[in-house]
């Protein structure tokens, strides 16, 4: 019947808005943990770095992701330098 249609659907509503925010909050961790084992992976450092174990550094890059999961053309930039050229 309509009402019971309706009373359903308000219920899955209900349900869906208790659940969601935790199940967004697992699928970005997830996603997060997924990204920094990608970036860890194909890290390359550069050959002075590889072969003097005493230069040590930080250094923090941005990009943008898009949703096809590739990165936006022109937005990977050195947010700050490790200060070792």
């Amino acid at each position: 019947t309509p009402g019971l249609a309706d009373v359903q659907g308000t219920q899955e509503q209900k349900l869906a808005q208790t659940v969601a925010p935790m199940d967004e909050r697992q699928i970005l961790q997830a996603y997060v943990r997924s990204l920094t084992k990608k970036l860890k992976d194909n890290l390359v450092y550069p050959p002075d770095a590889q072969r003097s174990i005493r230069r040590k550094g930080t250094t923090y890059v941005s990009f943008t992701v898009e949703a096809d999961g590739s990165v936006h053309p022109g937005s990977l930039k050195v947010t700050r330098s490790s200060g070792t050229p």
